[in-house]
């Protein structure tokens, strides 16, 4: 895939979750099922971007830039089919 397309990939992102995604917004585009899993990765140390809290918020959150970025590596280190 070229640059363009994971710039547009970014660009429908940032549209769609804004800066910043948390909540069931986050683990889901991560590929967790459940809020659970999603914990149980962060805890082991699995999920291989920086997950972090906001003073004043709960929960857990991603800049919607490093949630791209991530799925796009994780996209071409994948096995094609």
């Amino acid at each position: 895939m070229s640059t363009s397309e994971q710039v547009e990939f970014a660009e429908q992102m940032l549209k769609q979750y804004g800066p910043l995604m948390g909540g069931s917004e986050l683990w889901s585009a991560l590929g967790f099922k459940t809020h659970a899993a999603f914990g149980r990765a962060r805890r082991n140390g699995l999920l291989g971007l920086r997950i972090f809290e906001l003073p004043g918020r709960r929960g857990q959150f991603a800049l919607t830039t490093d949630v791209v970025q991530w799925l796009w590596q994780s996209r071409e280190k994948g096995v094609r089919l």
